[in-house]
């Protein structure tokens, strides 16, 4: 009897340029799209080993930095601020970095440069401003300005969001201390929960850019308003 010799067929599979796709049926995703890809990076016509990493700043603590946020200045110097361990340091320079605060409750801060500073909040300490060399508590009044969650720049204000709340706090006309005012924003979430963040949003109308102001609440509202406070 002759044995039947087995078959082969070969096929070509493209590289993963398109990148992780997690929402489609992975029979409906496209050759080009990967289910997962541990330590690869697509490129144009092609995926790359993923790089490692250079060492920058050090002296931070044992614990990872969980935030980073950069001030540019208006010579273009760079300064960047790093909250890990409790503390905020300047780790604009390689080597070890400086601390500029400790004894800080989380480091999961927010951070946004408005004329000159960067300003930042995480809830639950007061608030900080850096001009790139000192580091401040921010005097804000009107509110518990520990309970500060978020904080962007919208018309020349800046604006902050109030932890489990629908509040969006606001300052003076290029203001960067003194009195905030409150639009209290709870009653047109829909779907309940509180305001996450807000920021500005651009876009192209017939006349020109439309600025406008977008809050986001945590049950996925989204709010947008377009006047001025």
């Amino acid at each position: 009897m002759t044995r039947a010799q087995p078959r082969t067929l070969s096929t070509t599979i493209p590289a993963p340029v398109a990148g992780l796709n997690g929402r489609d049926p992975l029979d409906l995703m496209a050759e080009t799209d990967a289910r997962t890809m541990v330590n690869w990076w697509p490129a144009t016509n092609r995926i790359e080993v993923r790089r490692g990493y250079t060492e920058h700043a050090t002296g931070m603590g044992s614990g990872p930095v969980q935030s980073v946020g950069e001030l540019v200045a208006a010579n273009g110097t760079r300064k960047l601020l790093a909250a890990a361990n409790s503390n905020l340091y300047d780790a604009t320079s390689a080597g070890a970095a400086t601390s500029l605060a400790s004894g800080l409750t989380n480091n999961q801060w927010q951070m946004h440069q408005f004329r000159g500073k960067l300003y930042a909040v995480n809830g639950e300490d007061a608030p900080r401003d850096w001009d790139g060399t000192t580091l401040s508590s921010t005097a804000w009044t009107g509110t518990t300005i520990a309970n500060l969650i978020h904080v962007t720049d919208f018309k020349n204000r800046l604006y902050f969001i109030q932890k489990d709340s629908g509040s969006v706090w606001y300052g003076a006309v290029n203001g960067v201390t003194g009195a905030l005012t409150e639009f209290d924003a709870l009653s047109l979430l829909n779907q309940g929960g509180s305001l996450l963040f807000c920021t500005q949003w651009s876009r192209a109308t017939g006349d020109g850019n439309d600025n406008q102001f977008v809050m986001v609440g945590s049950e996925g509202d989204v709010l947008i308003y377009g006047g001025d406070f």
